[in-house]
């Protein structure tokens, strides 16, 4: 993969060949569909530096996690996509950051469709930004890491 405006670093961030450390590390809209998404997590992690960010967006239930909401009832689309797309909770958040010693700066929650879940129900046409007791599937994470 090629990009005239990044610096691209081809890898496998479940096992990262990568020895270097950086300062941020953006991880947008891919986590969902990695199946080992804890490794990814930790890899990241070990790839920041002391006070670097993650900045993460992924689907998201402030509730239940869900392996594959493609699989759910009322999904709109990739039914039979070869790949999973997961939806986190609070749950998996919590330990992301107790296992990898983050600590989150900003979370913002988005209503992309009108069902509990991401593909779910009628999407919502623009995007709206919405607060945490609202509705929402998709959520955009700002975490630091701790000494």
């Amino acid at each position: 993969m090629n990009n005239r405006h990044y610096y691209i670093i081809h890898d496998d961030i479940t096992n990262s060949l990568i020895d270097e450390k950086f300062d941020l590390i953006t991880c947008i809209s891919v986590l969902e569909h990695i199946e080992k998404s804890d490794i990814a997590i930790r890899n990241m992690f070990n790839l920041l530096n002391v006070y670097g960010y993650l900045i993460i967006t992924f689907p998201y239930n402030e509730n239940n996690y869900v392996k594959n909401v493609y699989k759910l009832a009322g999904s709109s689309y990739n039914q039979n996509a070869p790949y999973i797309c997961q939806s986190f909770s609070r749950n998996e958040i919590n330990k992301w950051i107790q296992d990898n010693n983050g600590k989150i700066i900003d979370q913002e929650f988005w209503q992309f469709w009108d069902g509990e879940y991401w593909t779910v129900g009628k999407q919502t046409i623009p995007p709206l930004k919405v607060n945490a007791t609202d509705k929402h599937q998709i959520s955009c994470v700002v975490i630091q890491k701790r000494k």
